[in-house]
C-alpha cells in the first residue's frame, strides 16, 4: 500500500474476461433488462408501459391512472390542451418512474371563474426520479367557494421521490385567491422524500400564502425527508421556510433546508434549516404550536449535494446543479 515503484504495470491487467454489467452491479439500485439498463431496481420493469411522448403520457395519465409506466424520454407537454379544471382529471394511483427524464412544458390556460385546480385532482400512487417543471401554470382555487387549490394536485397521499419539483406560477384571476394556493392542498400520509423544490416565482404571493403554506392547508401522518427549497426568483427564503410546514403538526418532516438561489445550495450556504430536534418535541396534529420562525435555524451549512446523497440523480459537476447529467439553470 502506497508504493510508487510498482504502482503501474500492464500485468496488471488480464485480458479474456467476462463480466457483465449485471453481475458487477448486482448490489447496486441498476436494473438490467435486454438492452435497456434502468435505475431502482425495486420497480416492476418487467410489466412497465414505457412513454416516450407527450400523447403517450397523456393517454396513460387519462385512460389508466393506475398503471406502471416508465418515461423513456423527455416529455414536452407544451402543445397539451389540458381539462379545464385538472391538468389531468384523475386520482394517479399508479406507479411512475421518469428514469432521470424531465417532464416540462406544463402550463394550463384560465378559463374563468376561480376554478382552475393543477395538474392532479389527487396523487395517491409513486412518482419517482423525474423532473416535474411547470411553467407559468395558471392555478387557482377560490377560498370564498372552497375550491380546492393544491398546484401539484389537490389530495396527496401518495409518494414522491429522487424529484425534482420546479415551478413558476402566474397570476389569473386575481390575487387573493392566488394567495391561497400551495402545492397540495389536503395530505394524508404522503411521503416527500430526497426532493429539490425551485421556486420561481418574483413575488410573494403567487403561491405561498399568508394564511396556507407551500404544501398544504392540511396535513396528517406526512412524511418530508432530505427536502431542499430553493427561490430563484423574489421569494425571500424566509417566505420559503415560514410557508412550507403544515397548519398541523407532522413529526415526520425533517432536514428541509432553504435556500436563496442555487449557487447557495451548490456552496452549502442555508438561510434557514428546520432545528429538528425542537419540532420533534412538539406533539404530532397539533395546530396551535404547528408553525413558528422559531424552528427555523440561520446560518447552518448543508450542501445540496451533501442533502441529496440518496438521490443518484442530482449531483453537482463543475459548479453546476444537475439532474441526470443535465445543468439546472
Amino acid at each position: 500500500e502506497g508504493d510508487t515503484a510498482t504502482a503501474n504495470s500492464a500485468s496488471y491487467w488480464k485480458p479474456g474476461v467476462t463480466m457483465s454489467l449485471a453481475t458487477l452491479l448486482a448490489n447496486s439500485n441498476f436494473t438490467f433488462k435486454s438492452d435497456e439498463v434502468y435505475l431502482d431496481g425495486a420497480f416492476a420493469f418487467d410489466t412497465a408501459i414505457r412513454i416516450a411522448t407527450a400523447d403517450e403520457f397523456v393517454s396513460a395519465m387519462t385512460t389508466d391512472p393506475t398503471g406502471n409506466y416508465i418515461l423513456t424520454a423527455d416529455i414536452d407537454l407544451s402543445s397539451v390542451t389540458w381539462h379545464t379544471t385538472y391538468a389531468f382529471n384523475v386520482d394517479f394511483s399508479g406507479t411512475l418512474n421518469g428514469q432521470g427524464h424531465k417532464i416540462y412544458g406544463l402550463t394550463k390556460t384560465f378559463y374563468g371563474g376561480y376554478e382552475e385546480r393543477g395538474v392532479f385532482r389527487a396523487i395517491s400512487g409513486t412518482i419517482k426520479n423525474t423532473y416535474i417543471k411547470i411553467e407559468n401554470c395558471v392555478v387557482i382555487g377560490d377560498a370564498t367557494a372552497g375550491k380546492e387549490k393544491g398546484f401539484l394536485a389537490s389530495t396527496f397521499t401518495g409518494t414522491i421521490e429522487n424529484c425534482i419539483i420546479d415551478y413558476k406560477l402566474s397570476i389569473g384571476g386575481g390575487t387573493s385567491y392566488i394567495t391561497t394556493t400551495g402545492m397540495f392542498y389536503q395530505v394524508n400520509g404522503g411521503t416527500l422524500k430526497n426532493i429539490v423544490i425551485i421556486d420561481r416565482n418574483d413575488t410573494y404571493g403567487s403561491s405561498f400564502a399568508n394564511s396556507e403554506p407551500l404544501i398544504t392547508a392540511t396535513a396528517t401522518n406526512m412524511v418530508a425527508e432530505n427536502i431542499a427549497l430553493i427561490s430563484t426568483g423574489g421569494v425571500d427564503a424566509i417566505e420559503l421556510s415560514a410557508n412550507f410546514l403544515s397548519t398541523t403538526v407532522n413529526k415526520g418532516i425533517k432536514n428541509v433546508y432553504v435556500y436563496n438561489s442555487i449557487t447557495d445550495a451548490i456552496n452549502g450556504t442555508v438561510a434557514y434549516a428546520l432545528d429538528n430536534e425542537t419540532y420533534q418535541t412538539l406533539t404530532e396534529g397539533d395546530t396551535a404550536t404547528a408553525n413558528s420562525a422559531s424552528y427555523w435555524k440561520p446560518g447552518v451549512t448543508k450542501a445540496i449535494a451533501d442533502l441529496q446523497s440518496a438521490n443518484e440523480l442530482i449531483s453537482v459537476s463543475n459548479g453546476q446543479l444537475t439532474f441526470n447529467g443535465v445543468t439546472i439553470e
